[in-house]
């Protein structure tokens, strides 16, 4: 059983696995090492990955493996999702024409966003923005300066675990609260240990995420 992210990308995918029913297996990235990592619409559709209400979200992520996965997570919603292409202007233009009325993102592509707004109006029209990522450095204040009227919720997320809980914003500072599947282990300061309480096809259990609270 994995203990962090070293051991999935030591040990092959099913040498992991308990579960091999309806699997999606995505490719990660770990300091430019690839792993993979096998998900279920079953252990994908009770995860929080926010709950700003939407009808038409436009999902866009660095990686699109990552997208598809966000857009399962909608279809189990019956909400219809866009996923982004990987060329922004066309990825502006549909949603324009899809007239999306929220943004799910991760915060790469949250600043190519930014970077494409003079070009495309519609990027200032986003009123509901998650973005989902496993940190958010930079991000409270981005999203302050760029969107300013837009309601925003922060997921934090690793490829392997999913969904951790949000970052929530608490006096201008953002305070870590645990998802409703996962349990952190040594009071949640120093390292992030957590146990996934889903049913993973790689089941998480006090499991070092290498992210640091403070």
């Amino acid at each position: 059983m994995p203990k962090s992210v070293e051991d999935f990308i030591r040990v092959p995918l099913d040498e992991r696995l308990e579960r091999t029913d309806g699997l999606f297996v995505k490719v990660a990235y770990h300091n430019d090492r690839p792993y993979l990592v096998a998900r279920t619409k079953e252990d994908i559709a009770p995860e929080d990955f926010g709950d700003l209400p939407c009808e038409r979200p436009l999902v866009m992520f660095e990686s699109a493996q990552e997208g598809v996965e966000k857009c399962v997570w909608f279809y189990t919603k019956n909400i219809l999702p866009l996923i982004a292409e990987d060329n922004i202007d066309i990825a502006l233009l549909s949603a324009a024409r899809f007239e999306a009325d929220a943004l799910v993102c991760d915060m790469a592509s949250l600043q190519n966003l930014v970077a494409a707004a003079d070009k495309h109006p519609i990027v200032r029209t986003f009123k509901k923005i998650t973005v989902i990522d496993s940190s958010f450095v930079g991000t409270l204040q981005l999203l302050q300066r760029e969107f300013p009227h837009a309601e925003r919720q922060l997921i934090l997320a690793l490829p392997e675990t999913g969904s951790l809980g949000r970052a929530e914003e608490v006096d201008g500072v953002l305070v870590y609260r645990p998802g409703p599947h996962t349990t952190v282990h040594g009071g949640g300061q120093g390292e992030l240990v957590v146990t996934q309480r889903l049913p993973l096809p790689t089941p998480i259990r006090e499991y070092k995420t290498g992210i640091h609270l403070s």
